[in-house]
Order: C-alpha cells, then sequence, then structure tokens
C-alpha cells in the first residue's frame, strides 16, 4: 500500500524588521560596509540569498535537529575547492539536500546538480540608506589592561548601520522537494546484505611498486622514486596534486593512464609483457603536462603509502553504499529495479534504478531516483514554514537579531513562483506603516484557492474581500499540507 496525498507547491512573502544583517567589504580598510543596491534610483539595504539560507537553515539545525551534510574538499592552496559529500548524503538521509539543492563534480565527467526546491529572494530594505553611520571601540579591554598597569590603546572601527522593514518571500517546489536524480555509470545491489551500491564515478585505483619516498638535501619529504633498470622515476605528491614522470605514463586519445610495468601486481603474460589488475584513466581535460615533459593531475583522495611494502596507491571514483533496503525481485537485466528502506525513519522512501540502456539494460547508463515517502515530505515542508512563520535566527557582527515576520502573505500556487513579491510594499500614511498591494497580489491566476494573512498591530492593511483568506495558521498549514492517505 501506497501514501499518497497532493502537497502543492507554496510561496510566502513576508515584512520583518531588521537591521544591519549582511556585512559587505570594508571600506578604505576601516568602515565595515553593509550590502546595498539601487532600486528605482534610491540606495536600498539588503540582506543577501546566501545569509538567509544560512539563518534558515541553523535555525532549522537548532530546532528540528537537521543533520548537517558531510563536506569534501578537494585541491589545497587556493585551488581547493568544498563540496556536499553525496557519496555519503542524499536527499533522503539529510534534508539540507531536499531543501537547498547541491552542484557535485565528477572527475572527468559532467556534475550531479540540484536546483534548489526551496526558492529565497533578496531581503531588500523598504526604505533607503540615509548614510547611518556609528563608531565602536573595545573600551572595556583597554581599560582592563591599564588597570592592570599595561599600556594599551583602543581599536576604534566605523560601521554602517541601518534599521527597518524588509521584504523577502520564499517559495517551496513541492514536486522537487520530493525527487532527486543521478545519472550514473552503474549500480549493483548486494541481495543477502540489503545494500546499493552507486558508482557515481567510476572507482579507480593504481599502486606503484618499489616506490622509496624521496628526501632533499635537508632531509624534507619531496616525493617519491622508482628506480627501474638503473633509471629513476619521480613522482611528485602535494595534498591531492600529483606529477608523474613521462616515463610511467601510457597515453592514449581519450585519456591518460599508467604503464603496467611499475604496477605493484604486476606479471607477465605470455606475450612476456606486464600486466596490471589497476585501471586508473584521466580524461584529456584533467590533466596538464609540463616544461618538463611530466604530467600533472589530481586525485579524489590524497595517495597513501605503504612504507613496509614500498607501494604508492592513488584513487579516485565516487562510489555511494546505502544499506538496509529491501529489493524483492533485482535483476540487473530489467529495465527497472526499486529498493525500499526497511529502517523506520526512512518507511515509505525509496530508490528507482532505471537502465537507459534498452538493448542491454545490465550496461547502462542508469537514472537513479531517490523519492521522499509523502509522510517526509510533509514534515520537511511543515518545519520549513513553521520556522518561516516563527522566525529566523540571525547574527551579524555580534548582534543577535531574528528575522521575525510582521506580516505574512501565504499560497497554495500551480507554479512554484513568488506571485505576491512584487506586487507588496509598505508606505508611511497619517504616522501609520500601512502594507498596500494585498488586493492586487492575490488577483493571481496561479493561487490554487488557499490563501494566509497574518499582520502584526504594527502594521495595519485593508483586508480584501475574498473568502479565499485565512487567518488561522493551523488550519491553513491543514489544508495546504494534508495527511497522507493509504491506497
Amino acid at each position: 500500500m501506497e501514501n499518497t496525498s497532493k502537497i502543492n507547491s507554496i510561496t510566502c512573502t513576508v515584512i520583518f524588521d531588521g537591521s544591519a544583517l549582511n556585512r559587505d567589504e570594508k571600506i578604505g580598510n576601516s568602515i565595515l560596509s553593509i550590502k546595498k543596491l539601487t532600486y528605482h534610483g534610491d540606495i536600498r539595504p539588503f540582506i543577501s540569498k546566501n545569509a538567509i539560507r544560512h539563518y534558515l537553515f541553523n535555525t532549522l539545525t537548532r530546532s528540528y535537529d537537521w543533520g548537517k551534510t558531510p563536506i569534501l574538499a578537494q585541491g589545497s592552496g587556493d585551488k581547493q575547492t568544498m563540496q556536499l559529500d553525496l557519496s555519503k548524503a542524499d536527499i533522503i538521509s539529510f534534508e539540507e539536500l531536499a531543501v537547498f539543492g547541491y552542484m557535485f563534480t565528477k572527475s572527468g565527467e559532467s556534475a550531479l546538480t540540484r536546483k534548489s526546491p526551496l526558492g529565497i529572494t533578496k531581503a531588500i530594505s523598504l526604505s533607503n540608506y540615509n548614510q547611518d553611520m556609528a563608531f565602536y571601540a573595545n573600551h572595556d579591554f583597554v581599560n582592563r589592561m591599564r588597570e592592570d598597569g599595561k599600556k594599551a590603546n583602543p581599536n576604534p572601527v566605523n560601521k554602517e548601520e541601518h534599521s527597518g522593514l524588509f521584504k523577502l518571500t520564499f517559495t517551496l517546489d513541492a514536486d522537487m522537494i520530493g525527487k532527486d536524480t543521478w545519472i550514473v555509470d552503474d549500480y549493483s545491489f548486494e541481495k543477502d546484505n540489503g545494500v546499493l551500491n552507486i558508482k557515481i564515478a567510476e572507482p579507480q585505483k593504481f599502486a606503484f611498486g618499489n616506490c622509496t619516498e624521496k628526501l632533499d638535501d635537508e632531509g624534507n619529504f619531496v616525493g617519491f622514486e622508482i628506480i627501474e633498470a638503473n633509471k629513476t622515476f619521480q613522482i611528485l605528491v602535494n595534498g591531492l596534486n600529483v606529477e608523474v614522470d613521462k616515463n610511467l605514463i601510457q597515453k592514449s586519445k581519450d585519456s591518460l593512464g599508467f604503464k603496467p610495468d611499475y604496477a605493484a601486481d604486476r606479471k607477465k603474460n605470455n606475450k612476456d609483457k606486464f600486466e596490471t589488475k589497476y585501471s586508473f584513466k584521466i580524461a584529456p581535460d584533467k590533466y596538464e603536462q609540463l616544461d618538463s615533459g611530466n604530467f600533472s593531475f589530481e586525485c579524489t583522495f590524497e595517495p597513501s603509502y605503504d612504507d613496509d611494502n614500498k607501494i604508492l596507491t592513488l584513487l579516485s571514483g565516487h562510489e555511494k553504499k546505502i544499506k538496509d533496503l529491501i529489493c524483492l525481485t533485482y535483476n540487473k537485466e530489467l529495465i527497472q529495479n526499486s529498493f525500499l528502506f526497511s529502517e523506520e525513519e526512512f518507511l515509505g522512501c525509496q530508490i528507482n534504478a532505471k537502465s537507459l540502456n534498452e538493448s542491454k539494460p545490465e550496461k547502462g547508463p542508469f537514472k537513479i531516483d531517490f523519492i521522499l515517502s509523502e509522510k517526509k515530505k510533509k514534515d520537511i515542508m511543515g518545519q520549513l514554514l513553521f520556522v518561516i512563520k516563527n522566525g529566523l535566527l540571525a547574527q551579524s557582527s555580534n548582534e543577535l537579531n531574528t528575522i521575525k515576520p510582521l506580516f505574512i502573505l501565504a499560497g497554495d500556487v500551480k507554479v512554484p513562483m513568488p506571485v505576491f513579491h512584487g506586487d507588496i510594499d509598505v508606505k508611511k500614511e497619517n504616522g501609520d506603516l500601512k502594507v498596500i498591494g494585498v488586493k492586487d497580489a492575490i488577483n493571481n491566476g496561479w493561487l490554487l484557492g488557499n490563501i494566509y494573512i497574518q499582520c502584526d498591530e504594527r502594521l495595519i492593511y485593508v483586508k480584501p474581500n475574498d473568502e479565499r483568506i485565512q487567518e488561522n495558521w493551523e488550519t491553513f498549514i491543514k489544508t495546504v499540507l494534508p495527511e497522507p492517505t493509504q491506497e
């Protein structure tokens, strides 16, 4: 039996009272600025989407114990990149991936990407920046130093400041939150153990034998060397970066590899030539030939060295293992295999593996679909909406604030887009702050019929005469996030 329900996409525009929650670069090396943009000729402070995402995710991890997706670092120094590690995470096991999206690069291949199902606009101030500036200094520390008889001078700093109303919109794509798709080369299933193996990028390994550490004249490690037939070949290692002697390389039109003559497991065949079981191919756009003729490239993982056996091992590729799965009729020759979770936490979630090769399904490539249960999707969307309504924990320049709505306009939509955002504004009228544009905002053909409006006492608005409008949050949530039913 399958859980089914129709959860629609939701858009939610809020107005909140905010301060300088998003600092920008220093001006003249002494003034901490705030982010600003030009709006119809006016200068308006704004809070970036990235900052809002940070505040939202931080609040969700604190309130609902959302796990932080493991990070994978590749490269070193200025060339180091960091990305969410899909070999250890997916939308089923980590809510962060389900909601915020990602890009995961595969060595020598295209990247796995997921557009964020949660659309976030900039939070733009509804009032201009009036050149407010404040001067700060650490006088307390200076006084304490002086009380101890030590000399000390304050470190002054100037900060641009702003406080006012901001407008911000969140849009949840219900279909995207519940599903993610990868295109991979291969997969396999260990039926006895319930383990699904997904080859995100083909795992590769090559082990050089007869390899010794090389030291400079001062005894510092600089790399490795292989001595064969009175010839010396160098392999230099710097983090993930490897430079290999050109004489160790086996090059073809499509890729770069290593000669089996130098493999740790080399054996001669009946033609008196060396063979190896290792395979390591580097795509043309992933290596560089240096002026020396040697080749430089990057591994996925840092090379490892076995000093006892004098073996240097290079590793690349990504393989994902998912445990506690059930597949009653697993057959790689079928176009599609479906896998269900046996863990209670993930009941109802499933993974579908579909071959894109109709003539030889077992050969692939394969489309892997990760599908959330309706209950898990409902829980994630409900938690997001709760945090958006009740406030985001926000801190900047050691000032603790909150992005708590004074006004909310939310509704379910057929197409996930921020349909309210452009209409809503605030103007001063007879000393009051009045929200305008509500009638125009809800006059939109993409709305499905459920609208929620909340307006705190600090603001006023004219409520349209529209039967779709609800002012009870719990009723609205139960309507737009219905309980799954059994079929």
